[in-house]
């Protein structure tokens, strides 16, 4: 009776752990997970690129993103600093690019913060109104400034 007892204790103790464990942020993982779809862009190396190819083979535009995991307001979290495309706007390869990174938030229990700023000076460069549009389209929601947050949601709801 006693290694029965002991055996379910044990199991309830377990389900406890794991699922603070699940609820915690995993910023490192996150990151992991990011570097591993992504490569070293020799020209700007805290910037990573983004690659792709049709099943056709042909090769989609080059995306440019900058992330950095840090403490913000005592929070772990993923700091968007630039999303960059050489493409023309509307084809929607940012936006499949930003769906990535945000999937891998949600899976990672990772809140994300960003500052809705003009990058770089390609014709193709949204003004800033249209990046905090597009980002809000995106789950992001504004803070203070220009600062917007996107907290990771569960998947299925």
């Amino acid at each position: 009776m006693y290694d029965k007892d002991e055996t379910l204790l044990q199991e309830a103790y377990n389900a406890v752990i794991e699922s603070k464990t699940e609820n915690q942020p995993n910023t490192s993982g996150f990151m992991d997970e990011y570097y591993g779809k992504t490569h070293n862009n020799p020209i700007q190396p805290e910037m990573r690129v983004w690659s792709f190819q049709k099943s056709d083979g042909e090769k989609m535009p080059i995306i440019t993103t900058e992330l950095a995991a840090r403490n913000w307001d005592g929070e772990a979290a993923v700091w968007f600093n630039a999303i960059q495309s050489s493409d023309k706007q509307g084809t929607g390869i940012a936006s499949y690019v930003l769906k990535q990174i945000t999937n891998l938030a949600d899976e990672n229990n990772v809140t994300m913060y960003l500052t809705a700023k003009p990058y770089g000076t390609t014709d193709n460069a949204l003004d800033q109104t249209q990046l905090q549009s597009w980002y809000t389209r995106n789950g992001w929601k504004p803070t203070t400034g220009d600062t917007m947050i996107r907290r990771p949601t569960k998947k299925g709801i």
